[in-house]
This record gives C-alpha cells, sequence and structure tokens, in this order.
C-alpha cells in the first residue's frame, strides 16, 4: 500500500519554500531601494572580504562607523547599508 498523501505534502512544502524565497527577495529588494546606494567602500569590501572579514570605515548621518563585513555575509551591499542604518538608528533612537 502506497500514501499518495507524502507527495502531495512534498509538494505543498516546495511550493511553500518557493514561496518564502519570493517574499524574501522582494523584501530584500525592497530595503534596498528605500535605502539608496551604497557607499563604494561597501562595494569594494565585498570584494575583498576573506574569512576574518573586511573593516570598513563609513560616515552614516554623519557619525563614523566601522562595519566589519565577512565572507559568509549574505545580500548585496546596498542590503547591507539598509541594515547599517537601521541598526545606527536604532542605537540613536535608545
Amino acid at each position: 500500500m502506497r500514501l499518495r498523501q507524502s507527495g502531495g505534502r512534498r509538494q505543498r512544502e516546495r511550493k511553500l519554500q518557493a514561496e518564502n524565497r519570493s517574499l524574501r527577495d522582494t523584501l530584500e529588494q525592497l530595503i534596498e531601494e528605500a535605502s539608496g546606494e551604497a557607499p563604494p567602500e561597501l562595494y569594494a569590501a565585498a570584494s575583498m572580504a576573506g574569512p576574518e572579514g573586511q573593516a570598513v570605515r563609513l560616515t552614516v548621518d554623519g557619525r563614523e562607523v566601522i562595519a566589519v563585513i565577512g565572507d559568509e555575509a549574505e545580500g548585496s551591499p546596498r542590503l547591507w547599508w539598509a541594515w547599517i542604518r537601521r541598526e545606527l538608528g536604532r542605537q540613536i533612537a535608545s
């Protein structure tokens, strides 16, 4: 006796995974667009990042910030820029 239900379950799981990837990609794109263009230093760090990371000195809203970009970093420099700006805003607010 074979259960067809497991095959249907796998299909539903694959569909959900694809939808999650699509939503994540859309969210990342919206965040990137809202944050503006990343500084050239982040693009340079992305190409040079090694296992220990690459330190990048940035000026964010008049404040000097040092970010460390590692080889395990996911996303694009624009997404990193959005994250750095968001985190700095949180620190200033608290």
